[in-house]
């Protein structure tokens, strides 16, 4: 049993499946992909994440050491309609701002790309300047994990290489990962201050794929970020 999946950026998901996998971490086999089809193993799952997020952080542990040598991925991506811009930076603020949060603000209203600007101004007193370029996930909340009761498997990957707390950010997003969590991975000081600022680019995606309802979340993260 296989899943088969069809779009342009087929081949561009299966070169960051193959690249997740070779640093050593759980994920679907690619068994072929051409310009419009990918074809991946089928994984079993419990369908629950309780149990899993021990193994989760062990996973993070492994793909987070693998580096690369600049913040950003080889091509561009998209998420449906929306483009991502990767292009790399040896800069990580300017990363983060460049190429994750500022792309977004002729598509949304004003008043929020006003205060995205200003948050933007600041990320080089709020984002570490050269943080190890970690192999991300990059869209890594609960949807993106297969938990077949034994392992955790990554799956539908957005792949860079940036600081690894953009893939701790994305699990809190829909999810709420335990305190054990957290602590197993040994962040750095302040990384609770740096959440809203990564979560706010998944928060942006979402207005542009789903619509309004997704804004009040996103200017929540920005309350809580003074902007």
């Amino acid at each position: 049993v296989a899943i088969v999946k069809h779009g342009p950026l087929a081949q561009a998901e299966a070169s960051m499946l193959r690249t997740i996998h070779e640093a050593g971490v759980p994920a679907p086999a690619v068994l072929g992909a051409d310009s419009q089809t990918l074809v991946i193993e089928c994984l079993p799952t419990d369908g629950s994440l309780d149990n899993a997020w021990s193994d989760v952080g062990a996973q993070l542990a492994v793909l987070h050491a693998t580096t690369g040598p600049g913040y950003g991925w080889p091509n561009a991506y998209a998420f449906d309609s929306v483009s991502i811009d990767n292009a790399r930076t040896e800069c990580w603020p300017e990363f983060w701002a460049q190429r994750r949060l500022l792309p977004h603000l002729s598509k949304l209203p004003v008043s929020l790309g006003r205060r995205l600007e200003r948050l933007a101004a600041d990320l080089p007193n709020r984002l570490p300047q050269q943080p190890a370029a970690s192999l991300l996930h990059g869209d890594l909340w609960g949807g993106n994990i297969v938990w077949d009761g034994a392992t955790a498997w990554l799956i539908d990957p957005c792949a860079c290489h940036g600081d690894r707390e953009v893939d701790v950010a994305a699990l809190t997003v829909f999810d709420t990962p335990p305190p054990q969590f957290f602590e197993q991975l040994d962040l750095a000081p302040g990384w609770q201050k740096r959440l809203p600022v990564y979560r706010l680019w998944m928060w942006l995606i979402h207005v542009r794929l789903f619509g309004s309802g997704y804004r009040v979340a996103a200017e929540r993260d920005l309350d809580q970020l003074g902007f």
